[in-house]
């Protein structure tokens, strides 16, 4: 169990007779029993089944994909956690406490210090998570600040070459033949006035189950693949367009699960948006993030800059660029950028150089600064004057309305020049199904939803309420955090008579 918990729960068995301890087959559909349902393997759903089988229950995950891991996976060698007070952060001299980050967090999210959810996460995040995490063997590679995170520097990586060291870590300690692969969750199963389980589908054989559990966990990620409803539920993005930052599978199918079965959500148009990247030239709808996009200089249709350019990791703005005309602005460039070689994701083999976005029609190329106006549509005077005004802070001529270090601007001096369509990146889902500190599903009259839970970004990272207007960078330690809380919880109600 060293790698993937990939282990098969079922042996497939169509006859309707006994197919074994707990399996049965009715009408081609079999029927299996459990105490804790898990419908989700990411970071979340895996913490839950930890929990649950540490309790002593018999759970059983349902992954959709091929292996487990969700959006970290998905994300490569960049997990990103936040704590407020670890250990690496003492060694450094760097002071963080819950106290602190409570302190900072309106800042930080717009959110309320005083939400049962947030100050549960500040104050557990170190020994719930960190300290957890820890001992199953993950390594984090010190603290450092991120805007998205507060004045203190407590973003913690994990320290990964390969994209799967968390992932792993968790795996290993889930007993084998907990987690089914390909394996779609289409329908809760109502038994009476709870949740009784799922009905679900093997995706590589078209075996169809029915599962009863005493208690089901809902950790299916969020719903920002599904365009549309982020539209729908965010109409000031409406006409703006839209590239995917998200995880692939993150189109919200367990919201729907758990709306249909009457669930309420909390502060579900708080849409994690980043603006760091063009459209990727394939057409796939991805964003493709330019890594010279913090150190250029960015202007809106009317030739404004709008920002700190070097913030592009922070969720404020994201929000800031989706305001602009049209929804988005311009990054200008010189001949800097052709030293980078080529950019993108190796994981998704997408890598450009310059000159491949350039033959693309996506980014404009001109030996002048000025003759870029054309194409962009930017106007030429304001173009030219914040051009001047960009480099006179970058080679420390002047101050800055925006930026306090000259020396992270690369002024526009040499040619040939670049324009680059700077687009929105729909990311994280920050609000989601609203749950009790106990990760129990509340429904549309504020009451507990009997046998279900959820946890993740189906949660809004930890129970609906955790931000306010803005989302947060290390998003993943609060993902990790409810569910083990959720599993606890679950597991209790499977070994309550």
């Amino acid at each position: 169990a060293g790698g993937f918990a990939c282990g098969l729960v079922f042996s497939g068995c169509t006859e309707a007779a006994d197919c074994g301890a707990g399996v049965r087959s009715t009408v081609g559909v079999l029927e299996t029993e459990v105490d804790v349902l898990i419908i989700g393997g990411g970071p979340a759903g895996m913490a839950a089944a930890i929990e649950a089988s540490n309790a002593g229950v018999r759970a059983l995950v349902l992954e959709r994909g091929p292996q487990v891991g969700g959006a970290v996976t998905w994300a490569g060698t960049k997990s990103l956690m936040l704590f407020s007070g670890s250990e690496l952060q003492a060694s450094a001299g760097i002071f963080d406490s819950p106290e602190q980050l409570l302190l900072e967090w309106p800042d930080i999210t717009g959110g309320n210090p005083a939400d049962p959810w947030v100050d549960y996460f500040a104050r557990s995040n170190v020994p719930e998570v960190y300290d957890w995490l820890t001992a199953l063997g993950v390594v984090f590679r010190g603290a450092f600040f991120d805007p998205s995170a507060g004045r203190t520097a407590r973003i913690h990586p994990v320290d990964d070459e390969t994209g799967l060291t968390l992932i792993n870590a968790l795996a290993a300690v889930i007993p084998q033949g907990t987690v089914q692969l390909q394996a779609e969750a289409t329908e809760l199963i109502h038994d009476g006035n709870r949740i009784a389980g799922a009905r679900w589908s093997d995706l590589a054989t078209g075996q169809e189950y029915r599962t009863k559990a005493a208690a089901t966990v809902l950790a299916t990620g969020g719903f920002l693949r599904d365009l549309e409803r982020v539209r729908a539920i965010r109409p000031d993005l409406q006409e703006i367009p839209l590239q995917y930052a998200s995880f692939p599978g993150a189109d919200g199918n367990g919201l729907d699960l758990l709306l249909d079965a009457g669930a309420s959500t909390k502060n579900i148009e708080a849409i994690g948006l980043y603006a760091h990247g063009i459209a990727e030239p394939s057409g796939n709808g991805e964003v493709l993030a330019l890594p010279f996009a913090a150190s250029s200089m960015w202007l809106n249709a009317e030739g404004r800059r709008f920002v700190d350019e070097t913030s592009t990791n922070s969720f404020v703005t994201g929000e800031l660029l989706s305001q602009q005309t049209g929804g988005t602005a311009w990054i200008f460039a010189d001949s800097y950028v052709d030293t980078l070689g080529e950019f993108g994701s190796e994981q998704r083999g997408e890598l450009y150089a310059v000159s491949d976005l350039v033959q693309s029609g996506l980014v404009y190329q001109a030996s002048e600064v000025g003759a870029l106006a054309l194409p962009t549509g930017v106007p030429e005077p304001s173009l030219l004057i914040a051009t001047e005004a960009f480099n006179a802070f970058a080679t420390g001529e002047s101050g800055d309305e925006f930026r306090s270090i000259a020396e992270m601007a690369d002024p526009l001096t040499a040619a040939p020049f670049y324009a680059f369509p700077l687009r929105v990146g729909v990311a994280k889902a920050f609000g989601g199904i609203e749950t009790d500190l106990a990760g129990r599903v509340l429904g549309t009259d504020g009451e507990v939803l009997s046998g279900v839970f959820a946890c993740g970004e189906l949660a809004g990272m930890a129970g609906g309420s955790l931000v306010g207007e803005y989302g947060f960078t290390g998003s993943l330690s609060a993902v990790v955090l409810s569910g083990r809380v959720a599993g606890r919880a679950a597991a209790e109600t499977a070994l309550t008579p």
